[in-house]
């Protein structure tokens, strides 16, 4: 096995340095690709943010106050709740435990429209409004 001289050694990588690629040319080749992926991932970013009245998974802190709202004021439990995002505030629309059994609550259709509106502090403020049976529920109205 013949061994390489040192004249052999320079001329393999001769064709190495003759190239006419270089690191510009592949930045001018990636460049352009990498800045339109990078644009359709911020337009697609932007068309999934919820819009006002779309219905959106409520913050954990949000559904962990509805729940503690009903059970500390009516005493019943929370069995389903969807939420909207309304900008300043989110409307939830909640569906509480019937109870048939007693009088009082006969007539109640177990639905409540809730406007929670975040405090500076992080706690949540909330209100609460019965909803009757023929009444249209529209998200994001007071």
């Amino acid at each position: 096995m013949a061994r390489f001289e040192d004249e052999d050694k320079s001329r393999l990588f001769d064709t190495l340095g003759g190239s006419k690629r270089s690191l510009g040319n592949y930045l001018k080749a990636i460049l352009p690709v990498a800045l339109a992926v990078s644009l359709i991932g911020v337009i697609v970013i932007y068309f999934s943010l919820p819009d006002i009245g779309d219905e959106v998974s409520g913050p954990a802190g949000l559904k962990d106050a509805i729940h503690a709202y009903f059970l500390n004021t009516e005493n019943r439990p929370v069995t389903d709740a969807s939420y909207f995002y309304c900008k300043e505030f989110y409307w939830v629309r909640v569906g509480l435990e019937t109870r048939p059994d007693i009088p009082a609550r006969r007539n109640d259709t177990g639905k409540r429209r809730v406007i929670a509106v975040e405090n500076a502090s992080g706690s949540w403020e909330i209100s609460s409004i019965p909803v009757v049976a023929n009444e249209a529920d529209v998200p994001c109205t007071r």
